[in-house]
């Protein structure tokens, strides 16, 4: 990926020694910024500044958006998905759960998304199907306090069933919030239950069993 000229500006004065500039296309951002020609052809300007640094073929795109505490929840979610040493991977990575590639490589994406569907300060990521990846249709942001009621517990084959001791529990989101529909003897119960919900209250939520 290259920047891409939208303007010759002709030549300037630079560093005592005439040289051409130009104005070019960001190929991350696509954002505008001018810029020596002989810079962008022999590789050392690749994006407009947005671009920090590149570690294991990730580019950390800022903006002034690093120290945005949505960075962190990007650069967790990564790390428990591909990171071998980190404590969470046994419970992520190991079991196959990864990143989407549209959020694994941008994080502005995955901050436009978050902004538009419901995160506010004091909210975390939440997967729906724990044995989901993170991705959209998989994702919302929820309390702590939900989240470990949530949390998992055994490998649940079932969406929005989740084991606590010797009970399995129903649940789904609606407007991003958790809605716990009941307590049951199996994982077969439970998923029975939420299907029924949903279909009874008429809700575009996934089904276990079936379509819609």
């Amino acid at each position: 990926m290259i920047p891409v000229l939208l303007k010759d500006l002709g030549t300037r004065k630079y560093s005592n020694r005439n040289r051409r500039f130009g104005l070019y296309q960001c190929p991350f951002c696509n954002n505008s910024f001018e810029c020596s020609s002989d810079n962008v052809k022999q590789g050392y300007k690749k994006s407009c500044g947005c671009v920090s640094s590149k570690l294991k073929g990730d580019f950390h795109i800022t903006h002034n958006l690093k120290n945005h505490k949505l960075y962190k929840v990007w650069s967790s979610m990564k790390q428990r998905c591909n990171n071998l040493n980190s404590k969470s991977f046994k419970n992520y990575g190991a079991r196959g759960i990864k990143v989407c590639n549209e959020w694994e490589n941008d994080f502005k994406v995955f901050y436009d998304w978050a902004i538009k569907n419901g995160y506010k300060d004091g909210l975390s990521i939440e997967r729906e199907n724990n044995n989901g990846n993170y991705d959209p249709l998989n994702c919302i942001f929820a309390t702590m306090q939900v989240q470990n009621c949530n949390k998992r517990y055994s490998n649940i084959g079932y969406i929005g069933v989740s084991n606590q001791g010797n009970r399995y529990i129903a649940s789904l989101s609606i407007d991003n919030k958790k809605l716990y529909i009941g307590s049951y003897k199996t994982e077969l119960e439970a998923a029975l239950a939420r299907d029924n919900y949903i279909l009874v209250n008429k809700l575009n939520n996934k089904l276990n069993f079936g379509d819609k």
